[in-house]
């Protein structure tokens, strides 16, 4: 009896695991930006690091640190949303924080800016972001999943 009630349990854990990794998977499938993107930079003594954070509910939250001496210098974290349209993630900011020593000073909401539309490619775990800008530059940064 206890063998029969111990492979019953099994085959009910192995249906709800499966299940929830199909789930998952399905949702990656579809939005292959979800998840925690990071991208480091060193200069010497210091350095910088950027994380986007892009959500299932197409909400986004990017952070960037500069680092000078180990410790936090600047900082900027900004949230808002985004939608995906073949090879192009459009941006719409929200909310945008800076801080300078760990302390805030200047904070911007609901930003009149046009909405950002920023060309991506996923390979692996790499996402590269190319930034097109009106004069025909680009700017483009390259992160890893996390």
């Amino acid at each position: 009896m206890k063998k029969i009630l111990f492979f019953a349990l099994a085959l009910v854990a192995s249906a709800v695991a499966f299940t929830s990794c199909d789930k998952k998977d399905k949702n990656e499938a579809e939005n292959p930006l979800i998840g925690t993107w990071q991208h480091i930079e060193d200069y010497g003594d210091a350095h910088s690091e950027q994380k986007v954070i892009f959500g299932e509910s197409n909400k986004f939250t990017y952070s960037d640190y500069k680092y000078m001496g180990g410790q936090v210098h600047y900082g900027q974290i900004t949230t808002g949303t985004y939608k995906i349209e073949e090879d192009i993630v459009t941006v719409h900011y929200a909310e945008c924080i800076w801080t300078n020593d760990g302390k805030e000073f200047n904070k911007q909401e609901d930003f009149s800016l046009a909405d950002e539309q920023i060309q991506y490619a996923i390979s692996g775990n790499t996402l590269t972001l190319v930034r097109l800008y009106g004069t025909g530059s680009a700017y483009t940064e390259t992160y890893t999943k996390q």
